[in-house]
C-alpha cells in the first residue's frame, strides 16, 4: 500500500514541471459531441471562396471535420476557439468552397467521427 501511494506521489511530482505543450490535448481523438452549426459567413460565396462556420463540438484537428455543402464534400482548413464564446458559438472552423458545389441554396452539414450536425444552416453558392 506504502508503494502504491509513494509511486502516486512521485508521478504526480514529475508531472508538476510539465509544460504547457505536454497537456495539450491530443486532436485525433474525437470528443463525441454532435457538432452544432450556429451561423454560416458568409452566407453566399463562390467556388474557391473561404467560408467560416460558427457552432461547437468541432474537432480541433481542422482535417476532421468534413463539411457537406449540398452533395460536395471538403474539409476545414481551420480551427479556432473563439474567445470571447457565446452560448451558440464555441469555435469556428473555416473552408474552402469546393469546385463542384451545385449553385444556388445548399445544406452545409458538419461530420466529426459518426456525429452528424443540424442540416438547418444554408450556404448560397454563386456561380
Amino acid at each position: 500500500m506504502m508503494k502504491s501511494i509513494f509511486i502516486f506521489f512521485a508521478l504526480f511530482l514529475a508531472s508538476c514541471g510539465s509544460s504547457e505543450s505536454d497537456l495539450a490535448l491530443n486532436e485525433s481523438v474525437p470528443t463525441g459531441l454532435t457538432p452544432t452549426l450556429a451561423r454560416i459567413d458568409p452566407a453566399s460565396a463562390q467556388a474557391g471562396d473561404p467560408v467560416t462556420l460558427f457552432g461547437c463540438g468541432f474537432s480541433a484537428a481542422p482535417a476532421l471535420n468534413v463539411i457537406s455543402i449540398g452533395n460536395a464534400i471538403t474539409t476545414a482548413e481551420t480551427y479556432q476557439l473563439l474567445s470571447p464564446a457565446t452560448a451558440d458559438e464555441l469555435e469556428q472552423i473555416t473552408f474552402i468552397v469546393p469546385p463542384d458545389a451545385q449553385a444556388g441554396a445548399n445544406t452545409v452539414t458538419i461530420t466529426v467521427g459518426e456525429n452528424v450536425s443540424n442540416a438547418n444552416q444554408t450556404l448560397t453558392v454563386n456561380p
